[in-house]
């Protein structure tokens, strides 16, 4: 069997118990089940939460060998700070990985997360310097994301200007890497054509494990409670949540303006995460009952809040929507059986439309929004079905990605 470390440094740590399991945590587990000898290098700050993880971690009761390494940190996932963090974390995973092939020897295969595309490429250059297969796992469009989403003719050409060292580093990996992957054959085409690949990148979707819904049976936790009770207080109040990074580049301000202005306040908005928008948020819907914005929650408190929701919301822009997608919260959505509010002329409209309960509205337009919601909240004749699970359990339970364990085992 083989010898597999795994760099992760994006996702939540792996735990010993899989009933939330994310992409990577999935592969790990089911690989060292498999018998090979899995080994997760983590970092110690967590992207989602912004906070350090206890340095104790590593030494936990897990199936899966963990080596911690310990990171700066950042506030704001665009910022110098984080290009440090970034750079910081390359030159320490070359030390761990330098450090682990002397006491233990090479391994087989190296699994990559990216991003960070800093450590991808410095991973790239010392797997091929050792003969050492490595898959690159590309989740996130970095950085190319940067000038699409700049709308200053000036800022996005000093923008395109100051990552053109980082694009090269990205094609370089990709075309070094043994193999790539990515979230969906639109990223894999994009890739494909943008970097010059030799090979068209494989593509898994996000996909997402959780236990059977019990939450009847289960505490709820305190944010689960108090929505709870708010509904308690109308006849047919209904519930529209986002739980993921607060992004600038997301509709989330057009959603709390819709409620800010809709006279019927017994529907809820609730919204959590963390990201550059986070504080903005909080001071638009400050005052108002029925919207609710929360930092970072945990697995099973976001698992809560889906479950008492109706609807789902994925508020992404069309130009940066597929290289985004599907986002990794829409297998979450659709796991919970949430109808589901989405923009227009996104991966989610293009591919799905047709088979799921959705609305759809036009990104970045007022009117548009309001619209949906208030015919959402007129609605008379609201019937809930397996639609949009059975289309989870079609494509996105987390059992599709033993095809991907298949490929790494190759």
């Amino acid at each position: 069997m083989s010898k597999i470390w795994i760099f992760n440094f994006t996702d939540p740590p792996p735990q010993i118990s899989s009933d939330h399991s994310r992409r990577h945590e999935f592969l790990a587990h089911h690989l060292s089940s498999s018998g090979h000898d899995i080994h997760w290098i983590l970092d110690s700050f967590s992207h989602s939460s912004k906070t350090h993880l206890k340095p104790s971690y590593e030494e936990s009761n897990l199936d899966l060998g963990v080596t911690m390494i310990r990171s700066m940190g950042y506030k704001k996932n665009i910022s110098i700070r984080r290009l440090f963090h970034n750079h910081f974390l390359s030159m320490s995973s070359l030390y761990i990985f330098i450090k682990k092939i002397i006491n233990e020897g090479k391994p087989n295969k190296v699994l990559v997360s990216f991003p960070p595309m800093e450590v991808s490429f410095a991973l790239v250059i010392i797997c091929k310097l050792f003969g050492i297969s490595i898959i690159v796992d590309y989740r996130d469009l970095h950085p190319d994301i940067f000038p699409i989403i700049a709308t200053n003719k000036i800022l996005k050409l000093i923008i395109t200007l100051f990552i053109k060292p980082y694009s090269l580093m990205v094609g370089w990996s990709l075309r070094n890497a043994t193999r790539v992957c990515t979230t969906s054959p639109d990223v894999s085409h994009y890739l494909f054509k943008k970097y010059s690949l030799k090979k068209l990148p494989l593509s898994f979707y996000h996909c997402f494990k959780a236990i059977p819904k019990k939450s009847s049976d289960l505490k709820l936790g305190p944010i689960a409670y108090m929505i709870m009770n708010y509904k308690k207080t109308f006849s047919n109040p209904r519930i529209f949540s986002y739980c993921g990074t607060l992004s600038k580049r997301l509709d989330l301000l057009n959603f709390i303006q819709v409620f800010k202005n809709i006279p019927d306040k017994s529907n809820i908005l609730f919204i959590c995460g963390s990201g550059d928008m986070l504080d903005t948020l909080k001071q638009e819907s400050k005052g108002q009952r029925n919207i609710i914005i929360k930092e970072h929650l945990s697995r099973e408190e976001v698992f809560q809040i889906y479950d008492i929701s109706d609807y789902g919301i994925l508020p992404y822009p069309e130009e940066l929507d597929f290289q985004l997608a599907p986002p990794t919260k829409f297998a979450e959505i659709l796991h919970h059986n949430l109808s589901i509010i989405s923009s227009k002329s996104t991966f989610v409209h293009r591919h799905f439309s047709e088979e799921i309960n959705a609305k759809f509205y036009k990104f970045g337009n007022y009117a548009s929004l309001y619209s949906i919601i208030d015919g959402i909240i007129h609605q008379t004749n609201f019937v809930i079905n397996d639609v949009n699970y059975n289309l989870y359990k079609q494509h996105f339970d987390i059992s599709k990605l033993e095809k991907m364990v298949k490929e790494i085992q190759k």
